[in-house]
């Protein structure tokens, strides 16, 4: 798994549709859901859940929220304590989450106006951890390791990918050569993928496992990332292919790296294709962007390889973020054609046939 509300405040249901059974742990994935129930995170009064960036197990969701005023501050949800906003380093100008684990430990940074950035951790909903460097974080383990990019304005393409954790603080990657790395994702055995410069300037997908970095390569392209890595191994990512295409790949040891992406007849430049997570089951989240529409939250199957768009009907931009390995996908869905009039919406899609436990 892995892009604003009132501390410690419970709040009854926030997901349409009752949600106090959501993620049963007992409940397993469906190999291919006829289709998705997409359900919104509500807040507190003046404060607005803007994107549900990652979800565990257990059903705890942490996100990112505004208020009126537009600052924004993250936050976690459970059907057991409701919606409560973290707290927040005083002289922050803003703060954002990215992932959550297990435990409910949830990673972040704390931005100032000048753009530098600090990596956190809220090991609860009321205890927040500076990790000691500038930089920013974007996943964590179920051990609490923590990896991202650290540099001195914590600017991505600036930095040096690094892992922490609480016995031996931050340790660098390294790089594949060239002068920066960014780390993205890390699993339940410490396996780090993310992207890094090359000496020849351009860019590509690494993953670093004991101590080893190593180049993933971008098939025919001149660009490729890393996202996301799941405990078997799976990573996926996004390359740009000759005519500055970017489709999604899927990367095994045994395959090396596949393009899974969907075929578009009209497709030119630009991305059609976006991967932001891969859970157990092999399902790939992120986005398609067929030719002349938005961005589309969208999965892809790994029974049948096909691309399922969660929203089809919907007329503006969505977007999933993380998935569960029950198949429970987090995002964001914007309401209007102008962002800046209604944000965006935290969102919620749960597979039917339902992997919630009554429904």
């Amino acid at each position: 798994m892995r892009a604003l509300l009132r501390s410690g405040m419970l709040w009854p249901c926030f997901l349409v549709g009752c949600s106090s059974t959501l993620a049963s742990p007992e409940s397993t994935a469906p190999a291919v859901p006829a289709a998705y129930r997409v359900d919104y995170i509500e807040a507190p009064d003046g404060v607005m859940a803007g994107d549900a960036a990652d979800i565990n197990e257990h059903g705890q969701i942490a996100g990112n929220a505004s208020s009126a005023t537009g600052i924004q501050d993250a936050y976690i949800w459970s059907a057991t304590n409701g919606f409560a906003l973290l707290p927040r380093v005083e002289t922050a100008y803003y703060m954002e989450c990215y992932a959550i684990n297990e435990s409910g430990v949830v990673a972040g940074n704390a931005w100032w106006e000048d753009g530098t950035s600090r990596p956190v951790i809220w090991t609860d909903a009321t205890h927040l951890q500076d990790l000691g460097v500038s930089g920013t974080a974007y996943g964590i383990n179920d051990r609490g390791h923590v990896v991202g990019t650290a540099g001195p304005d914590g600017v991505p393409g600036i930095g040096v990918a690094f892992m922490w954790d609480a016995t031996n603080g931050v340790t660098s990657l390294g790089t594949l050569g060239g002068t920066w790395s960014l780390a993205n994702g890390i699993n339940a055995t410490d396996d780090v993928v993310g992207t890094s410069e090359l000496a020849d300037g351009t860019s590509h997908a690494f993953l670093w496992s004991k101590g080893t970095m190593t180049d993933l390569g971008a098939l025919n392209g001149i660009y490729s990332d890393a996202s996301a890595i799941s405990d078997a191994g799976v990573v996926t990512g996004t390359y740009q292919g000759p005519t500055d295409e970017t489709r999604v790949y899927r990367w095994t040891d045994s395959e090396g790296m596949v393009d899974v992406g969907p075929t578009y007849p009209d497709a030119t430049d630009g991305p059609t294709s976006l991967s932001t997570d891969v859970n157990a089951s092999g399902q790939i989240v992120g986005g398609v962007e067929p030719p002349g529409l938005p961005v589309r939250a969208a999965v892809r199957q790994p029974t049948t390889g096909a691309w399922q768009e969660l929203m089809p009907d919907w007329q503006f931009e969505t977007f999933a973020l993380a998935a569960n390995n029950r198949g429970v996908i987090v995002g964001r869905v914007i309401q209007t054609a102008d962002n800046d009039v209604r944000p965006s919406r935290a969102a919620v899609w749960t597979p039917i046939p339902s992997v919630v436990s009554g429904h």
